[in-house]
């Protein structure tokens, strides 16, 4: 058992193979991922120490840390530990932001602030709430005090227009009642909500394993 264990140098188990369950439970690897290249791991094998484990710094080898996650999460997926794959996905995630820039780099920060990598799908509706929210109160400034009810109604369809909701909640007329920037809102909120609810069904896949 390797519990409690405190690696400070990295870690190489590549090659060995492991005949009975080894754990890793609050195991902390400080400043190296562990190396199980061409291991074969024991399907009792506990990794329960996720938020200990290291990201590259400045002056490492960024590939060793790509490939020592990307590793480990191939080994959960054959052995259908989904939440052990999608933990070191989220690693290997982190560790690969370093070798992005510009638009990859950005899009890379917004999968993991959005959906923590797919592990999280409460943040993404979240975040689809403070959508509508903040929408609500735009639209009902626009339409004033009685309006409080469609304000409401327009920024739901907006947000969810993906999935269907937009012509049945939306009277067209009110946008006549409006400025033409509420029409570049409502535009706004239509992606963010599309791109929002994307990345909630992907997590709820990957928590819930459908396919």
């Amino acid at each position: 058992t390797f519990e409690k264990a405190c690696f400070w140098a990295k870690a190489n188990f590549d090659d060995v193979k492991f005949e009975a369950a080894a754990s890793f439970q609050n195991a902390e690897f400080k400043r190296f991922p562990p190396r199980f290249h061409e291991a074969t791991l024991h399907k009792g094998t506990v990794w329960r120490t996720t938020h200990r484990w290291p990201l590259p710094k400045a002056g490492d080898n960024v590939g060793d840390f790509v490939d020592a996650y990307a590793r480990l999460k191939m080994e959960m997926d054959s052995q259908k530990k989904h939440e052990d794959e999608l933990n070191f996905f989220a690693l290997e995630m982190r560790s690969r932001r370093k070798f992005l820039r510009g638009v990859q780099g950005r899009a890379s920060d917004f999968y993991g602030w959005i959906c923590d990598y797919g592990r999280y799908y409460l943040k993404a509706l979240e975040y689809l709430f403070w959508t509508v929210y903040a929408g609500w109160l735009a639209f009902w400034w626009g339409l004033g005090p009685d309006g409080v009810i469609q304000a409401a109604g327009v920024s739901f369809a907006n947000t969810f227009a993906l999935l269907g909701f937009r012509k049945e909640l939306i009277d067209s007329e009110i946008f006549k009642r409006l400025h033409w920037g509420f029409n570049v809102l409502a535009s706004a909120q239509t992606i963010i909500g599309g791109v929002l609810l994307f990345l909630a069904g992907l997590a709820l896949r990957n928590k819930f394993r459908m396919k």
